[in-house]
């Protein structure tokens, strides 16, 4: 029902943004950005431009590059979203009294004050309903708040909008980027990866991730959907993702019809319950199962792993 997915929804939302202080090291905001430009503007396609513009010395802060992106990602999933024609975004930084001041801007139709006022509230969202959660920048807004920073938003109508996020700068060590892996940066991204779950909010929310780490998702919202698509382009499809508790057939039974149609097709299993409650026989012996909810970088690092497997 509406409460169950309103319950997933904020469970996902805290996955995103409750993470151990543990795993935040101090990183060049600069290089993290620098990182992932190319990802940014494949996200964004040919009718947009990135222009970055970095400060000239090092920003060290405390943040985890995982979640780094996904601020990135989702500011420019927004961006995208309001420039339906095209257009420009700026990313850039500056250190500001001992801040690093990130800014993010695009040339947008811009926000009307009301909706302002509200951008960071969860699930609250100005599109129609099935294409947004309202949790995007509620997430951002949970990671920047983990980390120490702050975000605040400027925009008005004709005019595009801009983030700025500021960092306090961190004394010590500055990790490189290249070993932290920032989103999981794959070798392998041919193929389509076909992305099925019946709750239009979680599969915007996975599909925005998978397309944050260079992936071409075909998002389906019910098994019929999957088969259908599947049917169409099976020799593209790399991976498929699939919720195991769906109204029509759950997600095994899709996963035999798949397999009928081509038997070496590798598919991850997704579920908020878990693998007890299903009594369903002939399990595959080498099941992959993620529990929701699922957090961007342990979702990337799966999908990596599973697209990897058995090349060289």
């Amino acid at each position: 029902g509406v409460a169950e997915r309103s319950a997933l929804l904020t469970k996902l939302l805290l996955s995103f943004s409750r993470r151990k202080s543990s795993i935040l090291k101090i990183y060049d905001a600069n290089e993290l950005l620098a990182a992932n430009g190319k990802i940014l503007s494949r996200m964004l396609g040919s009718q947009f431009r990135l222009v970055e513009s970095f400060s000239s010395s090092p920003l060290p802060i405390l943040s985890d590059p995982g979640q780094f992106s996904q601020i990135l990602m989702n500011l420019t999933v927004n961006a995208r979203d309001a420039m339906p024609l095209g257009g420009d975004i700026l990313l850039s930084s500056t250190e500001t009294k001992g801040f690093a001041e990130i800014t993010f801007k695009d040339s947008g139709a811009g926000i009307t004050k009301p909706v302002l006022a509200r951008m960071f509230e969860p699930f609250f969202t100005t599109k129609e309903p099935g294409k947004g959660t309202g949790l995007g920048l509620s997430i951002i807004h949970g990671i920047v708040t983990g980390c120490g920073g702050t975000i605040e938003v400027e925009s008005e109508p004709g005019r595009g909008t801009l983030f700025r996020l500021r960092f306090a700068l961190a004394q010590g060590k500055i990790e490189t980027v290249a070993d932290a892996n920032v989103l999981q940066m794959q070798e392998v991204k041919e193929g389509l990866i076909l992305l099925v779950e019946d709750d239009p909010g979680v599969l915007r929310v996975m599909r925005r991730t998978l397309e944050g780490c260079g992936y071409r998702v075909l998002p389906a919202s019910s098994p019929e959907d999957a088969m259908t698509l599947f049917n169409q382009r099976s020799s593209e499809i790399a991976l498929v993702i699939t919720d195991i508790n769906m109204p029509q057939t759950n997600g095994v039974a899709l996963a035999r019809r798949l397999w009928a149609v081509r038997a070496q097709t590798k598919v991850l299993f997704v579920s908020g319950y878990g693998l007890d409650i299903l009594t369903v026989d002939s399990w595959p012996d080498d099941l992959e199962f993620l529990a929701k909810p699922i957090s961007p970088d342990v979702l990337a690092a799966k999908v990596n792993a599973m697209l990897t497997a058995g090349t060289t």
